[in-house]
């Protein structure tokens, strides 16, 4: 028996097609099996104005019913389109996950840098030879490979150049270990220093280039260039009755602690010792180069730099000669400890040329050189009390610093006068 269908639904359906609807859609909307022939049937057999009276419809209820189909009809096309974006959502929520735990357990330490750290960073060859590393060897399935080299901040087409370059090594199952291209002057000062002195640490290696030519050689690049074996490892025979140590000249300590002297420049300590200043905003570390003379305690010669080198004692050992043969003094002693810098040959030439000043050398253990360590820690903590230590500019610094070196002498031998009337 035929399905009896609803005159509503026949009403519906003609009001549609005479709408301009196609009949399939009508069909499909309204569940009619026999679609488009029956719609078409309809519309050629009943009068819409006869279906109304039938139904004591009024065509405002027939357009309420077509309208509430439309919205419906709306309603059910946002929803797919939002079910789309919420299966799309979905998708990355899990592909970001999927980078995180992969950023985890391959490489920690970077989600703890800043933006700016992170560019520096990612920039470096190192950074980009560990990435294309670990995403050639990483065996995970949720991230492909240009997904890894995103989270990686590296670059999908100069990965698979690095991957033909080097498929010889990946082959062998080895990491690519980055090749560093070492500067020849380096490897020529170490060679002279092999020629000269034999085989030694590479912190005695960087010292004394660092001493003699005022250039820095890191001991790491000294230890890789040795491991790759690119200077010369020259072994000799040391003399076991041999005194003199290879990296300078000692002199003996005649001093033996006995700090008091009598004359005005008779004794003078000179030591390094290094100040913690904030120049910009940036924590900067520089040595300071302090002589003093012990017989007021006044500072008479300093200078600044990175480093105790050769050049800054050289430098400051001629200030004080400078003062010595101003105030024209017949013998004069340099007290000293026996760093680097003060056993290199530069500073050795420097007091062979004045015979009335003797270099001498305090030995190693507890306050080695005690008057001039105290005076150290006494003007620096003096000097920072008064100024702080920060500053716009070491230019600011260091005229602050002359100010002050010159009120404090001007005590020292105020104080020194007055103690030393009421003595008398």
């Amino acid at each position: 028996m035929p399905k009896i269908i609803d005159k509503k639904i026949k009403l519906l359906a003609i009001k549609k097609f005479l709408a301009g609807e196609k009949a399939s859609k009508i069909a499909e909307e309204l569940n009619l099996k026999s679609g488009q022939p029956q719609i078409k049937q309809w519309v050629k057999r009943y009068n819409i104005s006869e279906l109304e009276s039938e139904l004591d419809y009024s065509p405002c209820e027939v357009n309420i019913y077509m309208k509430k189909d439309i919205e419906n009809k709306i309603l059910k096309e946002e929803n797919k389109k939002l079910e789309k974006e919420l299966s799309k959502l979905k998708k990355e929520k899990l592909k970001y996950k999927a980078k995180i735990n992969f950023l985890e357990k391959r490489m920690p330490s970077c989600m703890n840098l800043s933006n700016t750290q992170m560019k520096i960073e990612t920039s470096k060859k190192v950074w980009k030879n560990n990435a294309y590393n670990i995403i050639y060897f990483d065996d995970s399935t949720e991230l492909n490979i240009k997904d890894k080299c995103k989270a990686l901040f590296v670059n999908f087409a100069n990965y698979a150049k690095w991957k033909n370059k080097n498929q010889k090594e990946l082959s062998e199952n080895k990491k690519v270990e980055l090749k560093r291209k070492y500067n020849d002057k380096a490897i020529d000062l170490i060679n002279k220093f092999s020629k000269k002195n034999g085989s030694s640490g590479s912190w005695n290696v960087s010292s004394w280039i660092r001493d003699v030519f005022n250039i820095n050689v890191s001991y790491k690049i000294i230890n890789k260039l040795r491991k790759n074996k690119l200077v010369d490892l020259v072994k000799i025979k040391r003399d076991s009755k041999r005194t003199t140590h290879q990296r300078g000249n000692f002199v003996p300590d005649l001093i033996k602690k006995d700090f008091s002297t009598q004359y005005n420049f008779q004794k003078i300590g000179m030591d390094g010792s290094y100040l913690d200043l904030i120049i910009k905003g940036k924590k900067v570390k520089i040595l300071g180069e302090f002589a003093y003379n012990w017989y007021n305690r006044e500072m008479i010669a300093y200078n600044f730099d990175l480093t105790e080198n050769s050049e800054i004692v050289k430098k400051t050992i001629c200030e004080v000669i400078e003062v010595i043969n101003k105030h024209k003094v017949s013998h004069s002693i340099i007290q000293t400890d026996r760093g680097t810098a003060n056993t290199s040959y530069a500073v050795k030439n420097v007091i062979d040329l004045y015979p009335n000043v003797v270099l001498l050398m305090s030995e190693s253990g507890f306050k080695h050189n005690a008057p001039t360590e105290s005076l150290n820690g006494w003007y620096k903590e003096c000097f920072f009390a008064q100024y702080d230590n920060e500053f716009k500019n070491f230019q600011e610094f260091k005229l602050l610093f002359d100010q002050f070196i010159i009120k404090r002498n001007n005590l020292q031998n105020y104080l020194y006068n007055k103690k030393r009337n009421q003595i008398l």
